[in-house]
């Protein structure tokens, strides 16, 4: 199974069609305002990204949408 997060609605449905031309079920999600590690965002650009911390919760972003693809 496959599940990435995207801040960018229109990178996420790319990545679905790529994955869905590969002949996998995909769905798209979309979540409102939650508090995140920026190294599960696929997009995000910044030095927050690659700095873990213990246990990736000292780096939580928040951010107001984030949009997710799933397939299988």
């Amino acid at each position: 199974m496959i599940r990435e997060t995207y801040l960018n609605r229109a990178a996420r449905d790319a990545r679905a069609k790529e994955l869905k031309a590969q002949g996998l079920q995909v769905k798209r999600r979309a979540t409102g305002p939650c508090q995140l590690h920026p190294m599960y965002v696929k997009d995000f650009e910044g030095q927050e990204k690659n700095e873990t911390g213990f246990g990736n919760t000292v780096y939580k972003t928040y951010f107001g949408n984030l949009y997710q693809v799933e397939a299988h």
